[in-house]
């Protein structure tokens, strides 16, 4: 039996003034789970494994993203110690791109034609066929994309749960366009685009000895958005026919290639409204459900759709397998991701860029390295990856996510620890806000409980003090749009 846990929010103009307070309430009720069970927090490898794998930050950046270790990074000549964000599930790009004279009488296409200018070379995943259309041994080449697979083999080094192979688009000289970069699938390449992923996840279990527990041969296919031309990364746009065509051949192929344990994953639409438009005919198609958490519109009024989407996916497993946060302060990302867990309840969550060459993407940021070197420098930590410490390092694998009745609370049991664990988010602007938690199981002997907070203006981020328990109720202050989690 779990304690009953009653949040009572009262925030005010100042913190001497109580006279013009408003009060509001939080409850978290053990009889209504609304997760089961919690698989993780994760994120893909492309693009920036690309250009970090292999490289002398490969260890660090395999810390600070897959372990809860403090890490110590040099940001700008500058020592900085980092909670690690404790991600356990990681998704690998099976690339597209090829090299000159891959395939002779054939020229491969990017942005701007054969010429590559436009395009960050590492966004430009190798990949393994390099020519076609026979699948004979000399048209494979299992040495490619050495990078993302090196950053692959550090992050398995720590604890982690699920591996997931997804490819953003064909082999380039699959498509009509001679292009992974927004091509389409020539008309009769469905079975070789299903034979290039079987043997990708072939090779790696079975030479490469990656654990490859799903696969996701279709990205962002029904959106319009990965057009020839018009993209500077791989992508490809595909019919709901072909799509069904796709999945149904991916299926038979991995079943007669002894890989039938290996679930199909898909279609990851970039939002739940493309989702749900397709999702009566690609649920059957697929062992687990992936959406991206892209919205449009504000966050919160997408709500009824995320529990429309969660009710009509059922029994199956639903992750949201993509999100990425461009606003300036992160509070963006924050928002999205306690929505999605209160409303579209996956049983994972990952991020996209975890890492990037600009400052409006990833959580860190690094110089732009030359294909040939291999010097990354991290030159910048973003407030949102404190912010998604706040989640990722308090919600962990096994948790048990109980509902609660505002979407300014989070509240994880743990069977294993018998702890509760809370994430308190503060969307209000206002200066100041106290916490009161209330109803703490009979017995507990608690004088102070460890909070940690992270404030998106940058002023806090990951600082932990102490918190009195009067009357048997934690007491504390959140700043304005901030993130405190701690656990009892």
């Amino acid at each position: 039996m779990h304690a009953f846990l009653y949040i009572v929010l009262i925030s005010s103009t100042t913190l001497a003034s109580r006279s013009n307070s408003a009060t509001f309430s939080i409850s978290a009720n053990a009889s209504n789970t609304l997760i089961p069970k919690w698989e993780g927090f994760g994120a893909s490898l492309s693009w920036w494994a690309v250009a970090a794998g292999g490289s002398p930050v490969q260890s660090k950046l395999a810390d600070l993203f897959y372990s809860t270790k403090t890490v110590t990074v040099i940001v700008k000549g500058k020592e900085r110690r980092l909670p690690g964000l404790g991600l356990n599930i990681v998704r690998y790009n099976i690339g597209g791109t090829g090299k000159e004279q891959d395939y002779p009488g054939r020229v491969e296409n990017y942005k701007e034609g054969a010429a590559k200018s436009g395009v960050d070379w590492w966004k430009l995943v190798q990949g393994y066929w390099i020519r076609g259309p026979s699948d004979a041994d000399s048209n494979w080449d299992w040495a490619r994309d050495a990078r993302q697979r090196s950053m692959l083999k550090a992050i398995m080094k720590k604890k982690v749960d699920r591996i997931e192979f997804y490819s953003n688009a064909p082999m380039w000289w699959m498509t009509k366009q001679n292009s992974s970069l927004g091509g389409t699938l020539s008309n009769d390449a469905i079975p070789q685009f299903a034979t290039y992923v079987t043997n990708v996840v072939r090779q790696a279990i079975f030479t490469w000895r990656i654990p490859v527990t799903s696969v996701s041969i279709l990205n962002e296919p029904s959106g319009g958005l990965s057009k020839y031309k018009q993209i500077d990364h791989e992508g490809t746009n595909m019919s709901v026919k072909d799509q069904i065509a796709l999945l149904d051949e991916l299926r038979s192929q991995l079943d007669n290639g002894f890989m039938g344990s290996v679930d199909i994953a898909g279609p990851d639409e970039r939002n739940i409204s493309l989702a749900t438009k397709t999702l009566s005919k690609m649920l059957p198609l697929v062992d687990k459900y992936n959406v991206h958490g892209y919205i449009s519109g504000t966050i919160a009024s997408q709500n009824a759709a995320r529990e429309a989407l969660k009710l009509a996916v059922g029994s199956k497993k639903l992750w949201v397998s993509e999100y990425e946060d461009l606003s300036k302060d992160g509070m963006a990302l924050v928002t999205a991701l306690a929505h999605d867990i209160l409303h579209l309840r996956p049983s994972a969550w990952l991020y996209g860029q975890l890492a990037s060459t600009t400052s409006s993407q990833g959580l860190l940021r690094f110089n732009k390295p030359s294909e040939k070197s291999r010097r990354i420098k991290i030159t910048k930590i973003h407030t949102r990856y404190f912010l998604l410490a706040q989640f990722t390092r308090f919600i962990r694998p096994g948790d048990e996510i109980l509902a609660t009745s505002s979407a300014n609370a989070i509240v994880a049991y743990s069977s294993t620890t018998k702890r509760y664990k809370f994430v308190v988010v503060n969307y209000l602007c206002i200066p100041t806000v106290s916490v009161t938690i209330e109803g703490l199981k009979k017995g507990v002997l608690v004088e102070r409980v460890r909070v940690t907070c992270t404030q998106a203006d940058g002023k806090a981020m990951f600082k932990s003090f102490s918190a009195v328990v009067l009357a048997g109720a934690v007491v504390f202050r959140m700043e304005k749009h901030s993130v405190c989690s701690f656990t009892l």
